[in-house]
């Protein structure tokens, strides 16, 4: 670059004592480049899986050490215990997975929220994991193929083994290969089914409880507020953009 493109870019040719050149600086500040900004801490041990992991560990072997520790409440009926709650872990992580997107357009510059976002597909497979141990219970619960096909005509369960289905048709196609086959604006399309399995799983726990979806919906009233907040937040930024703003 010559002396005359190194000032029209900002830059000036350092010197030494005996007048040659050496590095380049900016002219305003003497700088070698731009400066990045630090992330917070907490935002770099979430950018890693370590914690998720342990989290994911420590969430399946709960409920184990309390059956193995004797303790009355889960070993009162262990399979109904192991089936709740593999099922509330599942629900959990289904909510958690969907409200990155709107954490994602309503806090754009948090790290936090980015680094969260890097684990969308784990917190997705991790929700179908769980729905397969509830399952798993569920069959244990009722004593096999024999009892599932006795259940099957209740609403809760019906709803619930669509849920699953959903959630596996999901897992599967976030392989690799397979989004690649399908392109990016036809698996977006197909993984917006996840709505769909929310509100079967809020059906199949309302469907089940006396309570009715009083207790189911302190799952999903967070993700319904975040659905409408980023609503809202994208029509503001439309109608900015549109009034060149």
């Amino acid at each position: 670059m010559s002396d005359d493109a190194t000032s029209r870019a900002g830059l000036r040719p350092a010197t030494n004592a005996g007048g040659s050149e050496t590095r380049p600086t900016t002219a305003a500040s003497g700088d070698a480049g731009p400066k990045t900004t630090p992330q917070p801490l907490l935002a770099r041990i979430l950018r890693g899986k370590a914690w998720l992991w342990i989290l994911i560990v420590a969430l399946a072997a709960y409920p184990w050490t309390r059956l193995l520790s004797g303790d009355p409440f889960a070993n009162a009926n262990a399979a109904q215990y192991l089936l709740d709650h593999a099922g509330t872990v599942a629900t959990a992580f289904l909510v958690a997975v969907l409200s990155l997107t709107p954490l994602r357009v309503l806090f754009p510059a948090s790290g936090i929220v980015r680094a969260l976002n890097r684990h969308r597909r784990l917190t997705g497979v991790t929700a179908f994991g769980f729905a397969v141990l509830h399952l798993g219970y569920f069959w244990l619960h009722v004593g096999g193929w024999s009892g599932v096909l006795m259940e099957i005509d209740k609403p809760f369960i019906w709803s619930g083994l669509a849920a699953w289905t959903v959630l596996a048709v999901l897992t599967i196609t976030s392989l690799n290969a397979i989004v690649r086959a399908m392109g990016a604006r036809g698996w977006k399309r197909l993984h917006r089914a996840a709505y769909l399995a929310a509100a079967l799983a809020l059906y199949h726990q309302a469907a089940q409880q006396k309570e009715g979806y009083s207790e189911s919906l302190w799952f999903f009233a967070p993700l319904v507020l975040l659905e409408i907040a980023r609503v809202i937040r994208q029509r503001r930024d439309a109608a900015r953009s549109s009034a060149g703003l």
